[in-house]
């Protein structure tokens, strides 16, 4: 029989009340002694209705107090586990991956009174795939050997139950419970980690034999298992939305660099249709790569046929000559470029052979390096090549994006190879055309070359533009082309021609326009053609142009045709010699022939004779474009 009731509140507060009321009557008859019988039965009436009274008051005031008492407690008690709680989620906070949260988790719960004792603990983590528990965390204060087990089987022993039911086991001694695998004796608390939906692993408590804790300390564990599990939650969000940030960064980069490459590879591609000569081709597409594989230096280097080296045409950072070698047929790297594989070194110092293009590399300060082959045909035409002066600058990204210009590479080299098989095809026609021309007499056997060679020369020293040059090149082969099927008999006549036959002579230059014109690619050296009669003070044919207003590729057309005419025999005279005819275009130099190019021309003539044709094919042009990489 349990006598706990009489200690509470209800109880004192009662028997005070009701000693308080019989106190009064008892010490009336006492200060009265000669009060009558019925006096004091009233009196003992009264004392025993007041004690009731007042008892009754006092254990009503007491059933108050106790409630106040156990509410107090209650309040108490909820504190120190709020401050319990608050102190776990501090030290919960500071933590960075799960596996230190749970151990920080398991420090700061077996400061908890109801764990005094208290010598080892584990925490285990759930795989979400396998829903086996791996062991996270733990604590263990024992001496003893054996540790714990790495991974338990889902619904195999008390953990493998909890984390499967989510429910909390409390067992006072696992010797005795089969569920449990272990026959120490002892007790054990397992607590589910679980949200709304989910088990997220489990902590286990290794208790002294017995020990079970009591509703409350159960409450505050299951409490803690929550603050717990919320805290784990969020840094599983908090990884998650991390890493899903950096993914969106890298997509984003990888986005934008895709982006980039699209618009370079849409640039290279119009330089590609728009650039007809090879190295400026190669120095366009070499400033597109740069934008996108920042290196220190880099270039584009050919193979040569016949030797199979590989020389330099264009780059940037290098002090390198146009056409010097930079790695030989036998050079290391060779065979797999050969195959059309890029190759790629993260340091040039671990290479135990050095080619002499490296030790030009290493002497500059050049720590990696990238190669990528430029394929025509399914053969490797060349190298693209880029320069770091730092290790391991370049990764698998960068290879691929070389390969992919130098494979653009490859597409310009070929579309410049079919443009410039198209070139010859139609020079040589044009040739045959010229040759056709001049046929049409004996006495005009290779004029039209030699005007042509003539006027080429005159331009490149000049410093015309290439593309002109080679327009001039045409309207020399072309520029008698109006003497065809015309004038057959005049082009042969010993004897000075009539006034009507010089009138008939004097319509080629228009006659070889309309015989041009409808030819779309001709219409731009159709001015040089028609008015390579014209003369410098206005008396020329077949408009009487003067001075500048004559286009200056029709300027050169006539002291070239003129030169060869005078240098030549005609069946109506004999040539006039070298000499003579240097000193009749000096003479008329500001009448017939401008001054301008008439200066270049006898120049020419005098520092290296008649055979200018000679001197320029061993000319280069002035304004060819060397292909260097660094400006722009």
């Amino acid at each position: 029989m349990s006598f706990s009731f009489l200690g509470s509140e209800k109880f004192k507060w009662g028997l005070i009340g009701a000693l308080s009321g019989a106190a009064v009557p008892i010490f009336f008859i006492l200060l009265q002694p000669s009060i009558q019988i019925q006096g004091k039965l009233f009196t003992a009436a009264f004392m025993v209705c007041s004690s009731g009274a007042l008892g009754l008051g006092g254990f009503l005031f007491g059933r108050l107090r106790d409630s106040d008492l156990r509410f107090r407690r209650k309040m108490e008690i909820r504190a120190k586990e709020v401050s319990v709680l608050d102190s776990l989620a501090d030290a919960l906070s500071s933590t960075k991956d799960l596996d230190s949260l749970l151990y920080v988790a398991l420090r700061e719960t077996v400061e908890f009174p109801v764990l005094s004792g208290l010598s080892k603990c584990a925490a285990f983590v759930k795989d979400a795939q396998t829903a086996r528990l791996r062991l996270a965390a733990k604590i263990d204060r024992e001496a003893r050997p054996g540790g714990f087990e790495k991974e338990i089987e889902a619904g195999q022993c008390l953990c493998g139950i909890a984390a499967e039911t989510g429910e909390m086991i409390i067992c006072p001694d696992g010797s005795t419970d089969e569920r449990c695998h272990s026959s120490e004796p002892r007790g054990y608390v397992v607590v589910p980690l679980k949200n709304s939906y989910n088990v997220l692993g489990v902590m286990v408590y290794y208790l002294p034999i017995g020990a079970a804790p009591a509703y409350e300390d159960a409450r505050l564990l299951s409490a803690a298992a929550s603050r717990i599990c919320s805290a784990a939650e969020n840094l599983i969000l908090s990884g998650q939305a991390q890493a899903a940030s950096e993914d969106m960064a890298r997509s984003g980069q990888t986005l934008a660099r895709k982006v980039a490459q699209l618009n370079s590879l849409v640039e290279v591609d119009r330089i590609i249709l728009s650039t007809l000569d090879r190295d400026e081709m190669l120095h366009k597409v070499g400033v597109q790569i740069r934008s996108l594989v920042p290196a220190d230096l880099g270039g584009v280097a050919l193979c040569d046929p016949d030797t199979g080296d590989y020389r330099y045409i264009g780059g940037w950072g290098m002090e390198i000559k146009n056409r010097e070698i930079l790695q030989t047929a036998d050079w290391l790297g060779s065979p797999v470029l050969n195959r059309g594989k890029p190759m790629m070194r993260k340091n040039i110092e671990e290479e135990v052979i050095l080619s002499p293009f490296d030790r030009l590399l290493h002497e500059m300060g050049v720590k990696s390096d990238l190669y990528a082959p430029i394929m025509r045909k399914g053969k490797t035409v060349g190298i693209f090549f880029l320069g770091c002066f730092r290790e391991g600058a370049f990764n698998q990204e960068d290879v691929d994006t070389a390969v992919i210009f130098s494979s653009r590479m490859g597409l310009a080299l070929e579309h410049v190879r079919l443009i410039y098989d198209l070139d010859e095809m139609s020079v040589n026609i044009i040739h045959a055309l010229a040759s056709a021309i001049d046929a049409k007499s004996s006495w005009t056997k290779g004029h039209s070359e030699r005007v042509s060679d003539y006027s080429m020369a005159i331009a490149e020293h000049m410093g015309m533009p290439k593309r002109d040059i080679e327009r001039l090149r045409l309207a020399g082969l072309l520029h008698d082309i109006g003497k065809i099927g015309t004038y057959d008999v005049l082009l042969d006549k010993t004897g000075q021609l009539t006034q009507e036959e010089w009138e008939l002579i004097k319509l080629h230059p228009d006659r070889g326009c309309e015989i041009l014109g409808p030819i779309t690619e001709f219409r731009d050296i159709l001015p040089a053609v028609r008015h390579h009669h014209e003369r410098w003070d206005g008396t020329g044919y077949p408009l009487g142009l003067r001075g500048e207003n004559i286009p200056l590729m029709a300027r050169i057309l006539t002291i070239a045709d003129s030169f060869d005419t005078m240098t030549a025999d005609r069946p109506y005279r004999s040539a006039i010699g070298v000499t003579n005819a240097l000193q009749e275009i000096r003479y008329c130099t500001g009448t017939q022939f401008a001054p301008d190019v008439s200066d270049v021309f006898l120049r020419l003539v005098m520092e290296n004779g008649p055979d200018l044709s000679r001197l320029r094919q061993s000319t280069p042009h002035r304004l060819s474009i060397p292909a260097v990489f660094g400006t722009s």
